[in-house]
This record gives structure tokens, C-alpha cells and sequence, in this order.
């Protein structure tokens, strides 16, 4: 109950009326880029707005998942600097340094947030948040923060002057550390709001294409936008960035894996080469648009993307699919792996060889050096020579012991 009374039902309805208003304005103004018109244009846009419809989340839901990943973003940044603490113990005083680091790292926060921090001082109410329970919980981290901020500086001020000289440079690294460290807060957040985003915003919402429509809508819109300019590197490149991370979102398929179980490995697979598809058929679009020499090329590029977008609003895929040619799909964890698994094996080769009956001390640790060497260079995307680095590697620290 005390959860309740710190929403406000009717300031939450208008603010959920308001942004119905704002994307209904928005999807117009964006269609009125398209070249048609008429009912066909209105049925385009209904069909767009209802997409949205049914993939946006409530202000409260949004508003906790925003709260939570606040709160864990700020736990997991001081665990990192009670890691960097514990590391430099040897060095110096672990308290010490763990307050300068703190300090640094709230300095670096608050320039990071600096924007956000003037608005919930000066109007908490002007915030995108709505009147929900967000608003006195920014404006009270805001406070906190800034407190805890002068707090700590002012205590690093004072341990920095008992410091020994030695002790010193490495506090000076744990200054630079924790304020990069702060620097990147809005990162450390949006971590954790992708990772419940990605187990709760879309479970209800079993229509793998509506973020496609709605996206690639306005993605089209805006190439139709950018057409008086169409030579620009920036609007090109504009354009093939929105049109890269719609592909990466097609491959992704999660929809099918909640439908599915890890044994239903075949469907999930299949639903992995779907999105593959479409991915291609994005993907082939920003390639052409770094290729684009005319105008009318560039315009016959937008009429193509412009017949995707009726087609996922028609619900029309065999048209939409009816020419891809996508490659076979390879999920990003089995592309790591392929990536390391050189580099692992030699890294694992640099600490057995040394160590096998026969290999005295010397030649062992100068076997050890060369293959964590090739370790570190099949890194670099070169020629695969680890089978035979492992075998030459093997053979000179075998024959050594043969010499007298």
C-alpha cells in the first residue's frame, strides 16, 4: 500500500495519454516524407501505430526497471571499485585508496549526469519519468549523490595529504580509474536496463514483426527525409546505422526462443535462419546505400525499403522473402568462441608443455614466452598456423633434451 500511494494514478494516465498523443504526431509527421498518399498512407499508418500499441510498456513498469538498474548499476560500480581496493593492498592502504577511488568515481558520475542532475534540481516534474515514485527516488539519488560526492572528495582530500610518496602514483591511478570509471555510468545503466528489458518488456508480446514495422518505418521515412541531401556522407551514414542495428535485431529471433525449450533446438534454429533472412535483405539495403552513385539509385533504395514496410504490414512475407539469400545463422557466443579458441588452446599449450617429463627448466620457460607469444598474435586476423606453432613448439622442447 505505501508502494501505491507513492503513484499518482491520474498523473500517470495523463502522462500514458500524452505519449499516444506524441507518437501518434510522430508517425504522422514521418509519413508525410513518404511519396503516396491517400488511404493507402492511412491504412500505413494505422497499421504502424497499433504495432507500437502493442509493444510499448506501461510508465510504472518502464519507471522500475529504470529505478532497479539505477540501483544495481550503482552497486556493481562500487564492487568494481572494491575489486581495483583489493588489488593495490600490497601497495598502499586499501581504506585509503578506496575512498580517493570513490570519490573519483562520484566526481566522474555527477559530470556523466550532470544534465539529468539540473533537471531533477531545478524541476523534478519536467522529467519523461511521469509522476510515479520515480520522481522522488531521482530526486533523492540526485541529493544522495551529490552529498556523498563533496562528502568523500573532502575525505580524499584529507588522506591524500597523509599519504606517503611512494603511495601517491598509485592513488593517482585509482583517481583516473574511478573517474573514467564514473564517466561511464550511463553505460553501467543501460547494461542492466537491457538485461531486464530482454527478460520482461517483451513477454507478452508475441509478434516478432511489430518492432520490425514500427522501426523500419521510420527508417524509411527518413531516408525519404535525407533524399534532397542523399550525397552526404553523414546522411548516408545515418541511415546504414539505423538500418545495421534493425539487422541486429531480426537475428536475434527471441520470440522463438520463449516459445520454445533448449530441446526444441531444431525450431529454435530454423527460427534463427527466419530472422537470418530478413537480417539479409536489411543488411542488403545498407550495403547498396554505401554503393549509391545517383539519385535515382538512392530513390529506388528508398521505394524498396518503402515495399518492406506494406509488406510487414500487410503480413505479406513470401513477398518480403521471396528473393533473400541470407547465410546460414551464427550466434554471437559461437562466433566468440571460434574467434578465442586458438588462442585458448595455446594459452593452455604455454602451461602443460613446460611442465612434461623431459623438458628441463630453460628450454620449458623459453617455450613457455614464444607460446604465450602466438597466443597473443592469433588475436590478429591472420593465417590459422596454431596446429603447426604447437607442433614446431613440441619438437624443440622434445629434441633439446636429446642434445648432450
Amino acid at each position: 500500500m505505501a508502494f501505491m500511494r507513492l503513484i499518482v494514478h491520474e498523473d500517470v494516465l495523463r502522462t500514458e495519454l500524452a505519449e499516444l498523443r506524441d507518437v501518434a504526431r510522430s508517425i504522422h509527421s514521418a509519413s508525410e516524407y513518404l511519396p503516396e498518399g491517400g488511404p493507402e498512407q492511412t491504412k500505413l499508418r494505422l497499421a504502424v501505430y497499433l504495432a507500437w500499441v502493442r509493444l510499448r510498456v506501461p510508465v510504472v513498469q518502464r519507471n522500475t526497471v529504470v529505478v532497479f538498474a539505477i540501483v544495481l548499476a550503482a552497486l556493481s560500480m562500487i564492487a568494481v571499485v572494491a575489486s581495483g581496493a583489493a588489488v593495490v593492498a600490497a601497495w598502499v592502504d586499501v581504506m585509503s585508496f578506496a575512498v580517493v577511488e570513490c570519490a573519483a568515481m562520484g566526481v566522474g558520475t555527477v559530470v556523466n549526469r550532470r544534465r539529468d542532475i539540473r533537471i531533477a534540481l531545478r524541476s523534478p516534474r519536467s522529467l519523461l519519468w511521469g509522476a510515479t515514485f520515480a520522481v522522488p527516488f531521482l530526486f533523492a539519488g540526485t541529493v544522495l549523490l551529490l552529498i556523498a560526492t563533496a562528502v568523500m572528495a573532502w575525505a580524499a582530500g584529507v588522506l591524500w595529504v597523509h599519504l606517503a610518496a611512494d603511495q601517491r602514483p598509485v592513488a593517482a591511478v585509482g583517481v583516473l580509474f574511478g573517474y573514467f570509471l564514473g564517466l561511464g555510468a550511463q553505460k553501467w545503466m543501460l547494461v542492466w536496463i537491457r538485461a531486464f528489458n530482454h527478460r520482461y518488456r517483451y513477454a507478452d508480446r508475441e509478434r516478432p514483426l511489430d518492432v520490425a514495422l514500427y522501426r523500419l518505418f521510420f527508417i524509411t521515412a527518413r531516408c525519404y527525409q535525407l533524399a534532397p541531401r542523399w550525397w552526404y556522407p553523414r546522411a548516408l551514414h545515418q541511415a546504414r546505422t539505423y538500418l545495421d542495428d534493425l539487422a541486429a535485431d531480426l537475428r536475434r529471433a527471441s520470440v522463438v526462443h520463449r516459445r520454445t525449450t533448449l530441446a526444441d533446438w531444431a525450431i529454435r534454429r530454423q527460427g534463427c535462419r527466419d530472422g537470418a533472412a530478413l537480417a539479409e535483405l536489411v543488411e542488403r539495403h545498407r550495403l547498396a546505400l554505401a554503393r549509391v552513385r545517383t539519385r535515382s539509385e538512392y530513390l529506388r533504395i528508398c521505394d524498396s525499403l518503402l515495399s518492406g514496410v506494406h509488406s510487414l504490414a500487410t503480413d505479406d512475407l513470401e513477398e518480403l522473402l521471396a528473393h533473400q539469400m541470407a547465410e546460414p545463422f551464427v550466434p554471437r557466443a559461437s562466433r566468440l568462441l571460434r574467434r578465442f579458441i586458438p588462442a585458448l588452446i595455446l594459452l593452455a599449450a604455454a602451461f602443460l608443455v613446460p611442465v612434461l617429463p623431459g623438458v628441463n627448466g630453460q628450454t620449458g620457460e623459453g617455450v613457455r614466452w614464444l607460446l604465450l607469444m602466438t597466443a597473443l598474435l592469433s588475436l590478429v586476423p591472420s593465417h590459422d598456423l596454431t596446429s603447426g606453432t604447437v607442433r614446431t613448439a613440441l619438437d624443440r622442447a622434445l629434441f633439446s633434451q636429446g642434445k648432450p
